[in-house]
This record gives C-alpha cells, sequence and structure tokens, in this order.
C-alpha cells in the first residue's frame, strides 16, 4: 500500500484489501479513486445477513487484515466488521485511555450500524478495548449479545502495585516461568525455541527504545501506535462486568502466563 501511495500519490485503506483481494481489482480501485478516503476505524468485512452484527477488534497487529483467514467461517447470514487501531492513518491519536479509545470506536458503530443489540470479539489487546465497549454500550442501554476475548490475557495489575511490590512480584513468578519453560521445550522444542527467540527480540527491543530520547519521531509508525495503546492499556483498571463473557484460548501454548484460578460464582458470570 506504501508503494500504491508513492508510484501514484493515491493513499488507499489497508482494508481495501477485504474488497479488492486481487492485482486487477486493486488497480481498478486505484484508477476509481478520486481522493484520499476518510480514515475509519470501522472496516465493513462482510455486509448483509439478518444476524447480530460482529465487531471484531484490532490487537497489537493494529490493522483488520488479521481477521481475513477468520472470516471465511462465518455463513452469509452473519454481518461483519473490524476495527483497526488510531493512528494508521498517521494523524495523532486523540485520546490516550483504553476508556477514551473505546467511545471513539463506539461512535462510529453507532452511527454507521444503528441497531439495538450488538456483538463484540476482541483478539488480545482488543479483548480489553472490547470489553469496555461492551461496557459503554450497556450503559446506553444497548443489547451485548456476545462479549468475546481470543487470547486476551489481563496482565496490568502489577502495574497498579508500588514499586517494591512489583518488583518482587515478578522476582516471585520467575522459577515457576523457568519451570514451564522447561517442560513446554519438552513437548515442543521447536516452537519454544521459536517463541523464546522472538521475545528475546523484543526485550531488546524493549530496552534500546527507554535510551532512545523522548522523541516518538524516532521509531516507526507502527511502534509508535503500539505505544500508545499499551500505556492506555497500562492505566486501565478494570471493573466488574455484570454479564458473561466467552474466552478463547489457544490449544497449544508456549508462552508463559501467571493464571490465578478463582471459583466463579453464580452472581458473577464475569469469572465465567
Amino acid at each position: 500500500m506504501q508503494k500504491i501511495h508513492l508510484e501514484t500519490g493515491k493513499k488507499l485503506p489497508l482494508a481495501i484489501l477485504f474488497e479488492s483481494a486481487t492485482i486487477r481489482s486493486l488497480a481498478a480501485a486505484v484508477d476509481n479513486l478520486k481522493e484520499d478516503l476518510p480514515y475509519k476505524s470501522l472496516v465493513t468485512i462482510k455486509a448483509g445477513g439478518h444476524k447480530t452484527p460482529l465487531f471484531l477488534t484490532h490487537g497489537a497487529g493494529l490493522n483488520v487484515l488479521m481477521f481475513y483467514p477468520l472470516a471465511k467461517y462465518f455463513d452469509k447470514d452473519q454481518p461483519l466488521y473490524g476495527l483497526q487501531a488510531r493512528g494508521l492513518d498517521g494523524k495523532e491519536i486523540e485520546v490516550d485511555t483504553i476508556e477514551g479509545l473505546a467511545e471513539l470506536y463506539n461512535r462510529e458503530i453507532l452511527n454507521e450500524v444503528p441497531g439495538e443489540e450488538y456483538a463484540l470479539m476482541g483478539y488480545s489487546l482488543g479483548g480489553i478495548l472490547a470489553f469496555e465497549m461492551a461496557k459503554q454500550l450497556k450503559a446506553k442501554g444497548k443489547k451485548i449479545k456476545l462479549l468475546g476475548m481470543i487470547d486476551t490475557f489481563i496482565d496490568n495489575e502489577d502495574y497498579h502495585l508500588p514499586t517494591m511490590s512489583r518488583y518482587t512480584t515478578k522476582l516471585l513468578r520467575q522459577p515457576k516461568k523457568l519451570n514451564f519453560i522447561i517442560r513446554s521445550f519438552l513437548k515442543n522444542p521447536k516452537e519454544t525455541i521459536h517463541y523464546q527467540a522472538y521475545i528475546s527480540k523484543q526485550k531488546i527491543k524493549s530496552l534500546f527504545e527507554k535510551v532512545v530520547p523522548e522523541d516518538k519521531s524516532e521509531l516507526s509508525l507502527e511502534d509508535q501506535i503500539n505505544l500508545h495503546y499499551e500505556n492506555a492499556y497500562l492505566k486501565y483498571k478494570l471493573v466488574p462486568y455484570d454479564d458473561i463473557i466467552c474466552l478463547f484460548r489457544v490449544s497449544k501454548r508456549v508462552y508463559y502466563i501467571c493464571l490465578l484460578y478463582t471459583s466463579p460464582s453464580p452472581r458473577d458470570p464475569s469469572l465465567d
């Protein structure tokens, strides 16, 4: 898409690849574009159908193309939409909180897909965004038929602890983490090595970025946006949700997470 912009001067939204998935149709889209389309977070993946519209919220990948393989598994009567990150058009993101981002996404949903019932799903960080979006929609009197989270893990609790408690918690976690990595390696050596190599590179990159001057322009656009969303996430404080949450998890996991198991109460369906 960047090369198309450099060659033609026309800026197509990345999400147009849902509609123009071939060279011929993409070329036609370039020819037919008279002016740059206004940037929107809401992307129509599959319009039409009588079922409750389903909105898929992005994770750290930022755009909605990650949902392309998933979209083909829904039937023809399922309206399907995606939500991509703010800032991908190069403009400054208007808000810096999860609540503010959720409000911006909901505003587009209510303006373009008006109704009384919605279904929301989010991948990874998108699960947190979908969580807050559902809360706000319910506060407006809308019905949430489904709130789903795909591999979403809440791990920002340490951020709200005092500094000493935060480091103590991380230190006590290391023996369990090492034990998990060893067992994971014995079961899935190739995947474990690949993931540990990837996460090590990410940690080194993160350390480097911390010593880079505060001028964020030295970071790539994607890194700037991810940093913005990460900071919003770290500040976010969860409160109980008065309905059911459906969690979808991978069957094979090579990354360590510290799980806190709590016996769900009939009066607290948010733990389901």
